[in-house]
């Protein structure tokens, strides 16, 4: 048996009901009036009230975030603000990510929590220096201690430029006690060779019961020789420390101490400049010279009496004059007449059996190529090394005074 099908209703009975619906609607709002514009328009309007109010919430913060910076930064830049707390306002505002000063904030901290912990391990040195030592030791130990102290300070305090120019004076009056307590270290670790001393090719005969006022340089002669004018000024700030770092070092043999004072006076122009006229750009990445940071170049082109370049150097003889971080942090430094003489000796010991192999041969171009890693100037050189030591080989040892 076939069931019975639904009557469908037809399409015009559906569109008469659509009709119908709209017709419904369409006739409320014409019944309202003006009471369907108002409810629309109230509905648009408090949706802008609530984006006005998330505005003003946003900038309300912005501006809360910017007054606290600025408290922030007030603080900071306190010159009675410790340390350690200056430290932690800076991690505080390094946490506004909507504030522009947060990136440096971020570094500075982690700058300052660095040197904060250098210097404390300077100052566990300086503690350890009093241990049992000898008298010079001690004194050495001390003095780097100090001045690795002073440049950590001086990073720490590097937004009170008073302070830190406080600071540096004292740095620069402990480098200058430095060289003569090397000295008087090297006294007490060994007898130092007068100016007198055969140069036999090798490291110098120790002479024994030499002390170290045997050892002097005759200054007026030696400008003579080198026909500098009496008023060069370079010339009379730098004989001194070189004459103390040549004791400190060890370098007192006439043939040694002729080609270090040669050397100085070539690189120098005849003791007329101590910083290389170009501006250091063509150094500018070098990773020979250790220049991996935008502005290196510039920033550690020669300097002093060895014309030093590159951050590489100035790290390396930072270090090994126990200076710390100091040359890095200042290269004008190098140029100061303690450090300069100092660096000058110290590359020379360093390589004293290469040089000494040299001398003894009068190969000058194989000198040369030491300093500078060319023969460049190998003829103008030996004319200054021949000068310096006809001077050395006429002078007489300066005997100690009896006791």
């Amino acid at each position: 048996m076939e069931s019975e099908k639904p009557v469908e209703p037809s399409a015009h009975v559906g569109w008469s009901d659509q009709l119908l619906k709209a017709a419904t609607i369409l006739g409320a709002f014409i019944a309202a009036g003006q009471t369907g514009s108002q409810a629309l328009q109230g509905y648009f309007q408090h949706k802008i009230e609530l984006a006005k109010a998330s505005q003003d919430l946003t900038l309300a913060k912005e501006k809360s975030d910017s007054d606290l910076a600025s408290n922030f930064l007030t603080l900071i830049l306190s010159k009675d603000t410790p340390p350690d707390r200056r430290s932690m306002l800076l991690d505080a505002l390094s946490t506004l990510q909507t504030h522009p000063l947060h990136q440096w904030a971020a570094v500075r901290h982690d700058e300052i929590e660095r040197n904060l912990a250098g210097l404390q391990t300077a100052r566990d040195a300086q503690l350890e220096a009093l241990q049992e030592k000898s008298t010079a030791d001690r004194n050495v130990d001390d003095i780097q201690s100090q001045i690795q102290q002073l440049t950590f300070e001086i990073l720490i305090h590097r937004e009170d430029t008073d302070l830190t120019a406080t600071l540096q004076e004292k740095r620069i009056t402990l480098v200058n006690r430095l060289s003569p307590a090397k000295a008087a270290q090297a006294q007490a670790e060994k007898t130092v060779a007068v100016i007198n001393t055969p140069h036999t090719g090798i490291a110098p005969t120790q002479t024994a019961g030499t002390n170290l006022s045997s050892f002097h340089l005759p200054t007026e002669d030696i400008r003579t020789a080198l026909s500098l004018p009496s008023d060069r000024k370079l010339f009379y700030e730098y004989m001194p420390f070189i004459e103390s770092a040549l004791v400190e070092f060890g370098l007192t043999d006439k043939a040694m101490t002729s080609a270090i004072i040669a050397t100085a006076a070539f690189e120098t122009g005849g003791f007329r400049i101590n910083l290389e006229n170009t501006s250091g750009k063509e150094s500018e990445g070098r990773q020979t010279l250790g220049n991996t940071e935008p502005g290196d170049g510039e920033r550690y082109r020669g300097r002093g009496l060895i014309l030093m370049t590159g951050r590489a150097n100035y790290a390396r003889y930072s270090e090994r004059l126990g200076l710390g971080t100091l040359l890095i942090d200042s290269p004008d430094d190098a140029k100061d007449p303690v450090i300069a003489s100092r660096i000058l000796c110290a590359y020379f010991k360093d390589q004293e059996p290469a040089f000494a192999s040299a001398l003894a041969q009068s190969d000058f171009r194989r000198v040369r190529m030491l300093v500078t890693g060319g023969s460049n100037g190998a003829d103008a050189f030996s004319k200054l090394y021949e000068q310096v030591r006809a001077v050395l080989k006429a002078a007489q040892p300066v005997r100690p005074p009896s006791p």
